[in-house]
């Protein structure tokens, strides 16, 4: 692992922030207990998913690993329609968030700088679109003002024309408050969903429900038992292709084209690497055919869905996603003591109307170009995100 020194220490504050190509050994000593997103198996299994190179940014402790340190990435070039381009973010009026009509009229009349202006950027976000810092200092605002000032400092000397922590909740108070304090602007993004688990029986979690849902759950069980679509928890090296060709059946629906290959690539690294060898998986089958899956990892306390795939050819499917995506995920959770399934963003009407709770995700922005900087600050006034 090649470790390289940060280039300015921050004005009144002690230390200097270093960098790490790629993930450190000691990440997870450091992080501790965090939501799968920030640990360094996903991070690995994710490589290049968030773009490259990646970096670790930390501020020194003198115990050979930082108090705090956070993941990010160089971007060296526009990536136009990923959501973690900053240009992207900040300035289109994309439907792939949810802005405001006002909100997307403002960023139509934004005039803001091409793309090309906007990078490199060094972006500040784990793939799977969530950013926070991990370590002890991670919530001392003097550590944090340490290590958003050396970053700036850091991507100056980079030849950075923006930067952006992308996917704050609000418990990353101490992040946002530095971010604030650096002349970072505050620009919301869009929502995540977890699911709360309310108790050990399935019966707990319908009783949180709206009665109509409730009575729209029932009856969509009862359909799939009538329809003959058995309901299951196999080994995932049982179900592996069918998991394979599921993901790609939703890739193809989605994006077009897909690269079979590399889905099943990726899927094997989020299976060993990820979830250890052992995901917890979901699934609909009906006369030996898998119709809808579902897989999720983590740990005692929460799972995170990580997969999800649906047979389109077969209309019985459609009886079966939110089954193996929802009631059975609860079901099981719900006895083994998990209190909390992630979803993450997207599917925003599917996700409340099954009794997730959303949470503003927000970014903050720095812009290094001044016409670029300017383009930031008029998004941050007129930018609004609702549900």
């Amino acid at each position: 692992m090649t470790q390289r020194t940060g280039s300015t220490a921050v004005a009144g504050a002690p230390g200097a922030v270093q960098v790490w190509d790629g993930v450190p050994d000691w990440w997870d000593e450091l992080a501790g207990p965090v939501p799968l997103l920030g640990t360094r198996p996903w991070l690995h299994a994710m490589s290049g998913r968030a773009g490259r190179p990646a970096l670790t940014f930390g501020v020194p402790a003198g115990t050979g690993r930082p108090q705090v340190a956070m993941y990010g990435t160089f971007q060296a070039a526009p990536r136009p329609g990923e959501h973690f381009d900053i240009q992207y973010l900040v300035s289109a009026p994309t439907q792939l968030l949810p802005l405001t009509d006002a909100a997307r009229a403002a960023r139509v009349e934004l005039d803001a700088p091409e793309p090309s202006r906007w990078t490199p950027s060094l972006v500040l976000m784990f793939p799977g679109y969530e950013c926070f810092p991990v370590g002890p200092g991670g919530t001392d605002p003097a550590t944090m003002d340490t290590l958003v000032g050396g970053l700036v400092a850091w991507a100056r000397a980079a030849g950075a024309q923006t930067i952006g922590f992308l996917y704050l909740r609000p418990a990353a108070a101490a992040l946002a408050g530095a971010a604030e304090r650096h002349g970072f602007s505050r620009v919301p993004l869009t929502y995540s969903f977890d699911l709360p688990i309310p108790g050990p029986d399935f019966a707990d979690y319908l009783a949180v429900l709206p009665k109509k849902r409730r009575g729209e759950v029932g009856r969509e069980l009862r359909r799939i038992a009538a329809a003959g679509i058995e309901l299951s928890q196999p080994p995932v090296g049982e179900v592996f292709d069918d998991l394979v060709r599921l993901r790609c059946a939703l890739v193809r629906k989605y994006r077009g084209d897909v690269d079979v290959e590399n889905e099943r690539a990726k899927l094997h690294r989020t299976v060993d690497e990820v979830a250890g060898g052992a995901p917890h998986v979901f699934c609909a089958t009906a006369g030996g055919t898998v119709l809808s899956a579902a897989l999720f990892a983590g740990t005692d306390r929460d799972w995170t869905c990580l997969l999800t795939g649906t047979d389109y050819t077969d209309p019985r499917s459609a009886l079966c996603y939110f089954a193996t995506a929802y009631y059975e995920p609860v079901r099981v959770a719900a006895q083994r003591g998990v209190r909390l399934l992630r979803f993450g963003q997207g599917s925003w009407d599917a996700k409340r109307s099954r009794g997730c709770q959303p949470t503003l995700m927000t970014s903050w922005v720095l812009g290094l170009d001044p016409d670029v900087a300017a383009a930031v600050r008029r998004s941050a006034a007129s930018t609004a995100v609702s549900l």
